[in-house]
C-alpha cells in the first residue's frame, strides 16, 4: 500500500511539473489558460507565482492525507479504496489533459 502510494505520488508530482512548466511556456507564448479558475489567480497573482501557489497547495494536501493514511499501523478497507481511487482519478485527469492540451500545443510550437 505505501509503496503503490509512494509510485502514484511520484507519477502525479511529474505530471503536475510538466503541466506548470508547458503552461508558462504556453502563455509566454501567447496562450491562454483554459480553466477559468486559475486564469483569474494568474492574473491577480502572476503565472509563475500562481502555478507554484496552486500546486504547492494540492501537494501538501495529498502529501499530509497520504501520510496519514499510509503511516496507520491498521488502515481500514475504505481508506485504501479511498486513497487509491483518489490518486487514480487525479492522474487520469492529468494525464488526458496533459496529453489532449499542453503536449499537443507544445508540439505545434517547436
Amino acid at each position: 500500500m505505501k509503496w503503490l502510494a509512494l509510485i502514484a505520488f511520484s507519477i502525479l508530482l511529474l505530471l503536475n511539473i510538466f503541466d506548470g512548466y508547458s503552461t508558462i511556456v504556453l502563455m509566454e507564448r501567447g496562450f491562454t489558460e483554459a480553466n477559468p479558475f486559475m486564469d483569474w489567480i494568474m492574473s491577480y497573482f502572476g503565472v509563475t507565482k500562481a502555478i507554484v501557489l496552486t500546486k504547492g497547495l494540492f501537494f501538501s494536501v495529498l502529501a499530509w492525507v497520504s501520510y496519514k493514511i499510509c503511516i496507520r499501523k491498521k488502515t481500514t478497507v475504505r481508506e485504501k479504496v479511498f486513497l487509491i481511487s483518489a490518486y487514480t482519478i487525479t492522474i487520469s485527469y492529468y494525464s488526458y489533459f496533459m496529453y489532449t492540451k499542453n503536449f499537443q500545443y507544445m508540439l505545434l510550437i517547436n
